[in-house]
């Protein structure tokens, strides 16, 4: 938790305030492994900043590879994730398919990893794969209540690619009443209607939930704070 806030105080600091902010990032994340190795969201995070960072901030291939068979003891599903992500960060993307799908495969819990699968077929325009792969998040959400927090994720997929908005506004809805909110999340709950709209900007400016974001969205803290990092050195 203490890594990834200080990964946002990044975005707005200088190069060299970004990379000193960004390495002490790397060492609080290290320190939560080696307090607890067989923390599953812990590695992840670890592993991701380990293929999204640069070498002169302490990432590399080789670092993330390990931790994704320290993760293979750990969780199956956030390894090939993991996996998935370096085949991305080397542009490998038959790799990194074949990998999240293996992922939503082994998962017991796959309704948040068809999203990301989704995700990636955004990012290549592959809008049909993209659908089927959220009609797979909603199967599995409907099978397993726990996993609500893929209908979050899957409705911020379909909303960045400005496709179905109706669904979105469903799949928001159905997560706003499913078993991942608590109490206190309800009743600061905000309400979701994309129904009327066709501009994504307009979605994307809708009030937005005041907890913490689900875990899939860590990556995107991560490789936003590094890629700014990066920006700022140029």
């Amino acid at each position: 938790m203490a890594g990834r806030a200080l990964g946002r105080q990044a975005d707005h600091a200088s190069f060299l305030s970004a990379y000193g902010i960004a390495k002490h990032s790397l060492s609080e994340m290290q320190t939560a492994v080696k307090l607890n190795p067989k923390n599953g969201p812990a590695l992840s995070d670890l592993g991701d900043y380990y293929a999204l960072a640069p070498g002169i901030a302490g990432g590399g291939t080789d670092k993330a590879q390990a931790i994704a068979s320290q993760l293979d003891t750990v969780d199956s599903a956030r390894a090939q994730s993991l996996r998935g992500d370096i085949a991305m960060a080397q542009k490998d993307y038959t790799t990194a398919e074949n990998k999240y799908r293996q992922a939503a495969t082994v998962a017991s819990e796959p309704a948040d990893y068809w999203t990301v699968l989704a995700e990636f077929y955004r990012k290549r325009q592959r809008w049909s794969d993209l659908d089927a792969a959220i009609q797979n998040c909603v199967s599995a959400e409907a099978k397993n209540r726990k996993s609500g927090v893929g209908l979050y994720d899957g409705a911020g997929v379909l909303i960045a690619a400005n496709r179905n908005s109706a669904l979105a506004s469903q799949m928001l809805e159905n997560y706003l009443s499913s078993s991942s909110m608590t109490r206190m999340h309800r009743h600061s709950s905000p309400t979701f209607d994309f129904r009327g709209s066709n501009n994504s900007s307009a979605m994307l400016r809708a009030r937005r939930p005041s907890w913490p974001l689900p875990h899939k969205w860590r990556k995107s803290l991560i490789r936003r704070r590094l890629e700014h990092s990066c920006e700022r050195r140029m």
